[in-house]
């Protein structure tokens, strides 16, 4: 793939302050590997939709209410959530796959 192909990631300020948040809790409950290795997963996973922005799935609590934009890429125990517009994937936040979405969705704007 040649570099014109590559789309940029964008990082939203609320998808930022989930990530800071994720670094905070197991800052806490866990160590400082911990927290390093995690957020290695992340990056790693924000890296690869440089390459193939497509390789998420829909989410399906956002598509049962009519959301069909964003998509949802796992880095274990983490979903990125993120939509592609133009050569840019967009990414609005960073939950523990055990967090509501509903809840998520509530707390924020992914509208901005």
């Amino acid at each position: 793939m040649a570099n014109s192909d590559f789309y940029q990631v964008r990082v939203s300020k609320s998808a930022n302050y989930d990530l800071q948040n994720i670094a905070d809790y197991y800052l806490l409950t866990a160590n400082n590997n911990v927290v390093l290795e995690l957020i290695k997963r992340i990056e790693k996973a924000f890296k690869s939709l440089t390459e193939f922005p497509d390789r998420g799935s829909e989410i399906p609590e956002m598509v049962y209410i009519g959301i069909l934009q964003y998509k949802q890429l796992l880095a274990d125990p983490f979903r990125i959530i993120y939509r592609i517009k133009a050569k840019q994937a967009e990414v609005f936040m960073v939950l523990h796959q055990k967090q509501s979405i509903k809840k998520a969705l509530s707390q924020r704007n992914l509208y901005q």
